[in-house]
C-alpha cells in the first residue's frame, strides 16, 4: 500500500512539474503598449496609427490609398479616438516623464490643441 501511495505522489508531482514548465511566463504589461485598434474609418477617411522606435504617426488616407495628411508625434501613443470631425491622441514622451493630449483636426491633420 505505501509503494503504490508514494508512485501515486511520484506520478502525481511529475505530471505538476510538466505543466508548470509548460506555462509560458507572464510578461509584464508595458503602459506604452498599445491595446486598442490602429485603424479607424470615418468621415469617408482612413486613419491609421503608425508606431516606431522614436516616432508615432497619425496618418489619413482615401478610400483610393492617396494619403491626405500624416501628423508625426515625437511623444509615444498610448491611446485615441476620432469623434466627428476631431482626433484626439493621448501620448506618453519617450523617457516617460509626462503625458500629452492632443487634439487634430481630422479632415487637415492640423493640431487644434495641446495639453500636458
Amino acid at each position: 500500500m505505501k509503494k503504490q501511495m508514494l508512485i501515486f505522489l511520484f506520478a502525481l508531482l511529475f505530471v505538476a512539474s510538466i505543466q508548470i514548465e509548460a506555462c509560458p511566463a507572464t510578461q509584464p504589461l508595458y503602459d506604452t503598449e498599445f491595446n486598442q485598434d490602429k485603424m479607424a474609418i470615418q468621415n469617408e477617411k482612413i486613419y491609421l496609427i503608425s508606431s516606431f522606435d522614436n516616432k508615432d504617426f497619425v496618418t489619413c488616407y482615401d478610400f483610393y490609398g492617396q494619403r491626405i495628411w500624416y501628423a508625426p508625434f515625437n511623444e509615444k501613443i498610448i491611446s485615441w479616438r476620432s469623434v466627428n470631425d476631431l482626433i484626439f491622441v493621448f501620448s506618453k514622451s519617450r523617457n516617460g516623464d509626462g503625458t500629452t493630449i492632443t487634439c487634430l483636426d481630422a479632415w487637415t491633420g492640423a493640431q487644434i490643441w495641446q495639453r500636458p
